[in-house]
């Protein structure tokens, strides 16, 4: 009993504003289905079910309602369990940020969604064919990404040029602490 006492007294957890989840109105479903079957072959003819879901926060600066390797982000994927398959569940989840994603123009929605999409390979037996699941579903697998960049603001501050992640910090169009601060 003490230790939910001190658990439900912890800032972090009564800080935390509520995440809200709406299902998909077609739109984004609708940029889905054009880019499996037009940009992403082996999902088509694994002929994938995928769900969308739109999240929202009352505070999107204190408590982003999509995150990613524990950063906000535009939008994320995730293959549903086999236990939720085989219950009836989609093949997969794409959970978009509804503010930020709403406000980005169509071809920034269309290149998001393309590389959630692009991170699912259908898994195959030695002999090629694919595999499947006990719910007769195709076995999907995440894969990691070609590239991610990330950096901190004080190695960005005090080495500027010589700090690697330097240039990615620019091209993100960021700016430093004190420079922002003057302005």
């Amino acid at each position: 009993t003490d230790f939910r006492q001190n658990r439900n007294q912890n800032p972090r957890r009564t800080n935390a504003m509520p995440t809200t989840y709406t299902t998909d109105n077609g739109e984004i479903t609708a940029i889905v289905a054009d880019l499996i079957a037009t940009q992403c072959i082996t999902l088509r003819q694994a002929d994938v079910t995928y769900e969308v879901l739109l999240a929202a926060s009352e505070n999107p600066d204190k408590s982003p309602p999509v995150k990613a390797f524990g950063l906000p982000t535009h939008a994320s994927i995730k293959i549903n369990s086999l236990q939720d398959r085989v219950a009836g569940a989609k093949d997969f989840r794409i959970t978009v940020d509804e503010a930020k994603f709403t406000c980005a123009d169509d071809e920034r929605q269309r290149a998001i969604i393309h590389a959630l999409l692009m991170r699912l390979e259908v898994r195959r037996n030695k002999d090629g064919s694919m595999m499947t699941d006990d719910a007769a579903r195709p076995k999907l697998k995440l894969l990691k990404l070609d590239f991610v960049a990330g950096g901190m603001y004080d190695a960005a501050e005090r080495y500027r040029h010589a700090y690697p992640a330097y240039a990615v910090f620019q091209a993100l169009g960021l700016e430093l602490r004190n420079e922002a601060e003057a302005a």
